[in-house]
């Protein structure tokens, strides 16, 4: 009998076990308003280890805690400042994306930052599905975060910001529409490399095509990934000029600049011009700014 029960309490104990073991890969984190350190790592998007952009972000992050809501603010390293940042909207490394602006002037553990990117949780899962690019990975490979809820040290309380009634319904339906045109822009362009780089990827991998052939691929598959990451480096360069968002858009030699602004002055203009000619290495009279 008391060997039954022995046998007993230890399927009990195990079966108990196993089920913390699942509740802490789903740890809930912090409920009660308020701002957080956590340490987090940037995970590879399938396998069970870190990613290659791991030593792009501080792994430290500011967890926001305000009612039902829920953000991270992660802070790049400083050999990363020209990191673009985007989440995937349901949590997962699938479906779809949106560009996490920036913001500036953050502090984490001590230490002040000039970029940060935050963007808003939608599940309590351990891991959430991010998509990033630099100068030095400009593929945007997809990852995920993993946040160590457990380790979380409260160190600020969220300020409740005043809005007045006097906001209108349409200036705020706006500035929606706006923002959705640069975050659908920037997905779409992003999408068109990905199916040219995909094209030319499946050249070098097939086996009845030409030497020559191959090597024009390879050859197309630079000139992208350059491109791409010139369209990166120029974007943030704009930006850093104090405009909220940008996207600019390359075809052959037309290169179109469209900038988040109500207006634009000849010394903007002047300003754009220059860093799309030295980034894109383009030509004054090919470049088309126009604002949004």
């Amino acid at each position: 009998m008391s060997k039954k029960l022995s046998l007993i309490l230890s399927v009990f104990v195990l079966t108990f076990s196993l089920m913390c073991s699942a509740v802490s890969a789903f740890a809930m984190g912090p409920n009660t308003d308020g701002v957080y350190e956590v340490p987090i790592e940037m995970w590879h998007a399938e396998k069970e280890r870190t990613s290659m952009g791991d030593s792009y972000i501080v792994h430290t992050a500011l967890l926001t805690v305000d009612g039902n809501e829920k953000t991270l603010t992660i802070a790049p390293t400083k050999t990363s400042s020209d990191m673009q940042f985007w989440y995937y909207t349901d949590g997962s490394v699938k479906g779809d994306t949106k560009e996490v602006s920036k913001s500036s002037a953050v502090e984490i553990d001590g230490k002040k930052y000039d970029v940060a990117f935050e963007f808003p949780i939608k599940s309590d899962n351990e891991f959430v599905g991010v998509k990033f690019a630099a100068s030095a990975m400009p593929l945007s490979p997809s990852a995920r975060i993993k946040i160590d809820y457990d380790s979380a040290k409260k160190v600020g309380n969220v300020v409740k910001e005043t809005t007045t009634k006097e906001t209108t319904t349409t200036s705020a339906k706006e500035t929606t529409d706006t923002e959705k045109y640069f975050a659908e822009s920037k997905l779409e362009r992003e999408n068109m490399y990905s199916e040219m780089l995909e094209s030319y990827q499946s050249i070098l991998a097939s086996t009845n095509v030409s030497a020559e052939q191959k090597s024009t691929s390879q050859k197309e598959i630079s000139t992208i990934n350059s491109q791409k990451n010139a369209i990166m480096i120029a974007e943030n360069l704009i930006k850093n000029k104090g405009f909220k968002d940008v996207v600019i858009f390359v075809n052959n030699d037309s290169i179109s600049v469209v900038v988040k602004a109500e207006k634009l002055q000849e010394s903007d203009i002047a300003q754009i011009q220059s860093i799309v000619q030295r980034e894109l290495n383009a030509k004054v009279e090919n470049i088309h700014i126009s604002n949004k």
